[in-house]
């Protein structure tokens, strides 16, 4: 979803989403944090009453499906998320990237085939005696190439993009870690908050 979508859902003009929010993921952690507050706050309601620790579980446990129904809409954005982050999409970026350099770096391990095929015919006409001849030509062809690999440049070609590959995932993995530590401080902070509040 794009700002100005977001903007016009809301009301409301793209600067003033950005005078309140610098960033997407900066909407996104404030959508979070207000799940956060609401889904507290209506476990606290629903178990305000209840002494027995095993008694509350379950009664938030029975009434979780109905929850995640009302606040469906804030749960897509909150799984959304881990995928449309530009942090994460960036990561992913560079692993295709590193994808296609190993798909070229390993292609050059095997020989290379070119083939072509040729035909042509001609007609002419003597005028002078009237005979007509023809002629057709036609041709193939199979080239095959090989670059020996004497001193290993292009193994080791082959191991730096398996490694840049790596190194992409890795980036990809701790760019969802990152996101999902975000989400996990705030709703940390919520609970603590909240949890002293109704202490």
């Amino acid at each position: 979803t794009t700002t100005a979508a977001i903007a016009q859902a809301a009301g409301v003009t793209e600067p003033v989403l950005y005078r309140h929010f610098q960033s997407k993921q900066d909407l996104f952690i404030a959508i979070t944090r207000k799940m956060s507050d609401d889904t507290l706050r209506e476990w606290q309601s629903i178990i305000g009453n209840i002494d027995d620790p095993a008694e509350q579980v379950r009664t938030i446990a029975v009434e979780f499906p109905a929850h995640i129904k009302r606040m469906e809409d804030a749960y897509h954005v909150l799984h959304g998320a881990l995928a449309t982050s530009p942090d994460v999409r960036t990561a992913l970026s560079k692993i295709a990237e590193s994808r296609a350099v190993r798909a070229t770096a390993k292609s050059s391990l095997f020989p290379s085939l070119s083939a072509g095929v040729t035909g042509g015919g001609t007609r002419t006409r003597n005028r002078s005696t009237g005979v007509t001849s023809t002629s057709e030509s036609y041709g193939a062809s199979l080239d095959a190439s090989w670059e020996v690999d004497l001193f290993g440049k292009q193994l080791q070609t082959l191991s730096a993009a398996d490694a840049d590959l790596a190194q992409s995932a890795e980036n990809f993995h701790a760019a969802q870690v990152s996101l999902a530590a975000e989400i996990a401080s705030v709703l940390a902070f919520s609970a603590i908050r909240n949890n002293d509040k109704v202490g």
